[in-house]
C-alpha cells in the first residue's frame, strides 16, 4: 500500500498496453496516433512506441519528446489546426510532412513555409452527446475555400479528419463525421488518409458506450473505403 501526504497519480504500464491491444482488435483497420497532450509523460510515450502506436502532437515540446524517443517524423501528424510559423518551420525541418488545417490562412502559411506538406482538412461535425464539445473552437463548415485556396498555393490535401468531441456518448457521431469525410475525400485528387479523431470515452460508470460497441459501428462505415486510404484516429 502506498501511503502519501501528496495527492498522486498511479499509471499502470500493463493497463495501458491492454488498452492498446482492446483498441486495435475492435478498430483493425485503424492505426491509432496517441494524442501527446493528453498525458506526455515519458514512460507513457515509450511504452506506446514499444507497442507500435503512432503519435498525434499540437506542440513543439511534444515533437521533440517523441524525437528523443526515435520515433520516425513522417508518421508524427501535427494535428494543431493553428500552428505559429516557427512551429510550422521547426516540424518541417525535423521531417514532419503532415500538417492540419480548417482555414484558408492556415493553407497559405504551411503553402510559404512547406509546400510538399501534405495537408490534412479538419471538418466540423456533430458533438451532441459529447461532454466537452470542440465545434465552437475547431473545423471549418466552409471546405470549398480551403481545398480552393490550396489548388491556388499548388500544395497537395491528402486527407480528411473530424472530431466528435471529448468523451464522446453518442456513436452515432462518428457515422455522420465518416459520411461527411467520405464527401470530401471524393474532392481530393490524390486522397491518403482518413483521420477519425479522438473522443474515445473512458468508463465512468459502465454506462459508456465501450469500444468495441463503437469499433461495430465505425468498422461498419469504414466499408467501401478503398484500401489505398489509411484510416487513422487519434485516441
Amino acid at each position: 500500500m502506498l501511503h502519501s501526504s501528496r495527492p498522486f497519480l498511479h499509471i499502470s504500464l500493463r493497463d495501458l498496453r491492454n488498452n492498446v491491444k482492446q483498441f486495435t482488435t475492435a478498430l483493425p483497420r485503424v492505426r491509432p496516433h496517441y494524442a501527446v497532450k493528453s498525458n506526455p509523460e515519458k514512460k507513457i510515450l515509450q511504452v506506446l512506441h514499444d507497442e507500435g502506436t503512432c503519435f498525434e502532437v499540437a506542440s513543439v515540446t511534444e515533437i521533440e519528446a517523441l524525437l528523443d524517443l526515435g520515433v520516425d517524423p513522417e508518421t508524427i501528424l501535427y494535428s494543431n489546426p493553428i500552428k505559429c510559423p516557427d512551429s510550422i518551420r521547426y516540424a518541417t525541418e525535423v521531417g514532419l510532412i503532415w500538417f492540419c488545417v480548417d482555414t484558408p490562412e492556415e493553407v497559405l502559411k504551411i503553402a510559404d513555409i512547406n509546400p510538399f506538406a501534405k495537408l490534412y482538412l479538419r471538418i466540423a461535425v456533430s458533438n451532441e452527446g459529447s461532454k466537452h464539445p470542440l465545434t465552437d473552437k475547431f473545423g471549418a463548415t466552409d471546405t470549398q475555400s480551403i481545398i480552393d485556396m490550396a489548388k491556388k498555393c499548388e500544395i497537395d490535401i491528402c486527407g480528411v479528419t473530424f472530431h466528435v468531441g471529448s468523451q464522446c456518448l453518442n456513436v452515432q457521431n462518428w457515422v455522420e463525421g465518416i459520411r461527411s469525410a467520405k464527401e470530401i475525400l471524393e474532392q481530393l485528387d490524390a486522397p491518403e488518409m482518413l483521420n477519425i479523431g479522438g473522443g474515445f470515452p473512458l468508463q465512468y460508470t459502465g454506462d459508456e458506450p465501450s469500444i468495441q460497441r463503437i469499433g461495430d459501428v465505425i468498422n461498419q462505415e469504414l466499408e467501401g473505403i478503398p484500401e489505398s486510404i489509411q484510416i487513422v484516429a487519434e485516441p
